[in-house]
């Protein structure tokens, strides 16, 4: 019997490298995320300080809207404007029916042309009264002689009566003349008196009547003021908006008849983020565009900021001194004043939204100081300061 020879020994398999690559691709996949996280954390981190502007979305055009309002009651009797019309400063805007202060004003002339005619006759009595009080003076100048010759009279007569010379008839006359005479003085002299003192009821009369005067003044620029308020003029350039009065209705004191909007004299108001205010200054330049006018560029500078977030200035102010507390980043309004002599300004109206790109550091020079990713990312900057 034969023995059958013993099988081969197998051949070694080979090792399969394939797992040993799917290690390696996990690990550069896990490394490549590692990259792309840190650049972003890297770019997140330093890209805002990098980048040479601040821009916000939420920024409007603010102008001094002015609202008209009647200081006087009355009919309308001419509407001059209408809505979205421009007009200048001095400019009629609305009548109100004129009758009855034109009288008032009639009214007020006659009450001064009285007072100034009290006046005058006030000032005729004082020449009456000077008059008067030389009679007077005269009066009392002659009963002093009279008294003088009467008590000369009644020496001589009580003289010659103690001698039997004379009647004792004639005596007693001639002291009745001296009586007589003394009270003829005293009596003059209180006319003297009484006459002045009148001047002094005349003095007063005069400060009353000037006082009524002034009065009666005063009603009159009162009155007139009045006429020249029923004619409604424009305080200043702008649009009409918002007119809200028709042709023949009455009127009250203090009524809102219509707006004027600014065509000139207007600036921007951006709410930035207080973690932008850091890198903003006053003075930097900034270029504006408005969406309401894709096709222009305006430009302007930075005049301030203002010195207190929105919140504050709401009717009921947050308050984080409790328990809840979630911290939100306030915003501040930024003022933005326009340049003068800019083309198109005059479209502008307040309220439109805009897009301020702020040049940080441009403060200093007025120049853009941005680099290629400044560039890439907002574009070029076109408002630089003339030298």
């Amino acid at each position: 019997m034969t023995r059958a020879a013993p099988a081969a020994a197998p051949a070694s398999q080979p090792i399969d490298p394939k797992p040993k690559s799917a290690r390696r691709r996990v690990a550069l996949a896990f490394v490549a995320a590692g990259v792309v996280v840190a650049a972003t954390a890297a770019l997140y981190s330093y890209a805002p300080r990098s980048i040479a502007f601040v821009r916000s979305d939420n920024a409007y055009v603010k102008g001094d809207v002015t609202f008209i309002s009647s200081k006087v009651a009355g009919y309308v009797t001419k509407l001059a404007v209408d809505n979205d019309q421009k007009v200048r400063p001095g400019q009629l805007l609305v009548q109100i029916d004129p009758v009855d202060y034109q009288s008032g004003v009639a009214d007020a002339e006659a009450a001064v042309a009285q007072q100034q005619a009290a006046i005058a006759q006030i000032g005729a009595q004082k020449q009456l009264q000077d008059a008067q009080i030389q009679v007077a003076d005269a009066g009392v100048v002659a009963a002093r002689a009279t008294f003088k010759k009467s008590s000369a009279d009644y020496r001589r007569s009580e003289a010659l009566i103690e001698e039997g010379a004379v009647s004792r008839q004639l005596y007693e006359s001639a002291e009745a003349e001296q009586v007589h005479a003394a009270s003829t003085v005293t009596q003059n002299n209180s006319q003297a008196v009484f006459a002045r003192k009148q001047q002094l009821v005349l003095a007063a009369q005069t400060r009353s009547a000037e006082a009524l005067l002034q009065g009666a003044h005063a009603r009159l620029v009162r009155a007139r003021a009045d006429l020249r308020r029923t004619q409604i003029l424009a305080p200043r350039e702008g649009r009409i908006a918002a007119r809200n009065i028709r042709l023949g209705e009455y009127v009250t004191t203090g009524t809102r008849l219509m707006a004027v909007t600014p065509t000139r004299g207007l600036w921007v108001e951006a709410n930035l983020r207080e973690t932008q205010l850091g890198r903003i200054h006053v003075g930097d330049r900034v270029q504006l565009s408005v969406d309401a006018l894709p096709d222009s560029r305006f430009c302007g500078h930075v005049e301030g900021y203002q010195g207190a977030s929105g919140s504050e200035f709401s009717v009921i102010p947050p308050d984080n001194a409790t328990g809840n507390f979630t911290k939100i980043v306030r915003r501040f309004t930024v003022r933005i004043l326009l340049d003068p002599a800019q083309a198109d300004t005059d479209r502008l109206a307040s309220g439109m939204s805009v897009v301020p790109t702020i040049a940080v550091g441009s403060w200093r020079d007025g120049k853009w100081h941005g680099g290629l990713l400044s560039w890439l990312v907002g574009g070029s900057f076109e408002c630089e300061a003339k030298r």
